[in-house]
């Protein structure tokens, strides 16, 4: 299994070194993000743990928005307790958004895209699981 992911890194790397993409460059990222985000939740005032769980749902809701950097700024400026407290919240509410989401939209979604031989196959498979364990 490591072999598989040491493969699977070795060409992921390879798929992006020739547009000057590397690790390195997502650790800086991060740090980025992070200080400009250090610099401006306090901006918001007594608002600002409430700004941060409504930042910190909007990354689990919105896939392409990285959670480290404000998970590193909350430490910083919140302590670890309250930080901790208010990821939690964050994660809390974003899921509840995702999850909610997904059983409005997913089923119509995938019935416009799959084909539906596919959807057949998996409603069987998932079926045969609940009917197996219930």
């Amino acid at each position: 299994m490591a072999i598989v992911a040491l493969v699977g890194v070795g060409m992921g790397w390879l798929a992006f070194a020739p547009s000057g993409w590397s690790p390195a460059e997502l650790f800086s990222m991060m740090l980025t993000q992070a200080e400009r985000l250090r610099a401006d939740l306090p901006n918001y005032g007594a608002l600002a743990p409430l700004a941060y769980i409504a930042l910190y749902a909007g990354q689990i809701v919105v896939a392409p928005i990285p959670g480290h950097g404000l998970s590193f700024t909350a430490g910083y400026l919140f302590g670890p307790l309250a930080a901790a407290l208010y990821s939690l919240i964050g994660i809390w509410l974003g899921s509840g958004l995702a999850f909610g989401a997904a059983r409005r939209i997913g089923w119509p979604l995938i019935e416009k895209m799959a084909p539906r031989s596919w959807i057949e196959r998996w409603r069987g498979l998932v079926l045969g699981v609940a009917l197996d364990h219930g």
